[in-house]
Parts: structure tokens; sequence; C-alpha cells
């Protein structure tokens, strides 16, 4: 029974079994979310009820937990569910080891009782969810569900020829040759019922990231922008006030303010 809430109930799974490394409590459950956290969480289920599907854009402000938050969807969506056939993408070797890291890393913090047989694991490269032994597989076979990691300056381009139901690919705008996306893996998602985020923080104007995130706006492509902007994650970009200084808004940062609660009732303390 616990194990079917977990399935049901990603909120559920993520804060309770989901570990992660915290920057100063060491490893713990995703709990709370971020308020950032929940934009992501409330978008993704309304994804899933309105298409069956999730296809999003994630433009967002640096330190939101985004990567985290991602990262804990993709394992939630692979060391449940039969067949699935993923893959996480880094910017580069070090983002696509640390992915992969943050990955096998809440893989050893689950109970021995929910954690999936595994038949392969390559360091950086591989987790294989299957029974191992060739006798048993064929008689009691395992979830038969496949991560890939990759990094996105790979020369022969990441996940070339596959078909993925399950991709987080991160940090798109730094990306070496953004236009490989459109390439090869692009048309290799395109499963009806997949789950498939692409994040980035923005970095210039007029590169790949930007254009398709201009055309998501507009409409023009099948993948929905979700913008996350800095004050969605309390006390990360702020500094406290003392009690001898005063503190008073300039004209600039008051319209802000007034334009964000007017458009989204979310106050700037």
């Amino acid at each position: 029974s616990e194990v079917l809430h977990c399935i049901t109930d990603t909120r559920y799974f993520l804060s309770n079994y989901y570990a992660y490394r915290d920057e100063k409590e060491g490893f713990k459950g995703l709990y709370p979310f971020f308020d950032s956290q929940e934009i992501l969480f409330e978008e993704y289920r309304r994804l899933e009820k309105v298409y069956g599907k999730v296809r999003a854009l994630v433009l967002k402000a640096r330190q939101m937990g985004s990567t985290t938050y991602n990262t804990g969807e993709t394992f939630h969506h692979t060391i449940f569910f039969e067949h699935r056939n993923a893959i996480m993408v880094g910017k580069d070797e070090q983002q696509k080891n640390k992915m992969f890291s943050m990955y096998s890393s809440a893989l050893d913090f689950i109970p021995w009782w929910m954690r999936p047989r595994q038949k392969a694991f390559q360091t950086g490269s591989i987790i294989e969810f299957d029974e191992k032994d060739e006798v048993l597989r064929a008689t009691r076979p395992g979830l038969k569900t496949l991560v890939n990691f990759e990094n996105a300056n790979k020369p022969s381009g990441a996940g070339r020829g596959d078909t993925f139901n399950v991709a987080m690919l991160s940090e798109l705008s730094f990306w070496a040759d953004g236009k490989q996306l459109s390439k090869s893996l692009l048309p290799t998602f395109n499963t009806p019922d997949g789950f498939y985020v692409m994040e980035s923080t923005a970095n210039g104007r007029n590169d790949f990231w930007h254009n398709l995130w201009r055309r998501a706006e507009a409409g023009k492509v099948d993948w929905h922008p979700i913008f996350i902007p800095f004050y969605r994650r309390d006390k990360t970009y702020s500094i406290p006030v003392l009690k001898t200084e005063v503190f008073v808004l300039s004209e600039d940062e008051t319209q802000m303010r007034e334009r964000v609660f007017n458009k989204e009732s979310f106050l700037i303390k």
C-alpha cells in the first residue's frame, strides 16, 4: 500500500522518499517544496490532467531548486514504471556527472522494499532496472527501464537513434550546439504519455534557447513555457535589513512590486 501511495501521489513520494543533498542539512526529503518547486509541481500535474503528458520549457533564475526537483520527477517516473527509456542531459561533462550523482544518491536512500531490481550500473552513463539473473528474468522480469545520462557536447549527438518517453535536459542556453537538440533529440520525444522537461537560465538573446522559448510563448511549438522569476524562492536573493537601517524602495522597485502583486497576487517582501 505504501508503494501504491508513492506511485499515485508524486508529492508524497518526493516529500518522504526522494533524498537530495541540501546546502545546510545534508541529505533530506524534498519537504517542504520551495515556492519555485510548487510552481513546477502544479504545472506538471495540470499538463498531465489536460493533455495526458508533460512537454515543458522551464525558464528560471539561479538557485531555484529546479534541477533538484526535475531530477526527482524523473526519478519517480523511472523507478516504478515498466518499459521507460529515459535520458538526462547536462550542458557538459561536469553537470552530467552531477545529475548522475543526484539520481544515484536518491536511489541509495530509498528503502530496500521499494528499490527496483537493477541489472546494470555504469557510473556517469547508464542505470538499468531489470532482473539480473537470465533464468529468473524469463519468469519474473523486472521493470525493463533504462536511464541514460549524456553530455550535451558529446560529438556523436546525445540520444541519437533512440525513442524516449522520459527526458530531462538542463541549461540549454549554455549548450555549445543548441541545434543538435532539434537534430538528434526532439524527434525522439514522441510518445503520447511522455514526460519531457527542458530547463535553463537565460544567457543572452537570439540563441537557440531564447528563440525556442519565444516560439513556445507564442504558441508556435508544442511546448508549454513555465517562467520562474528570482523572487519565487524566499531568502535566496535577499539579505536582511538591519534595525538601524532605513530601507526605502526606489520608484522602479515600487512599480515592479505592484506589477507582480497585481499579476500574480504575490508580494515581494
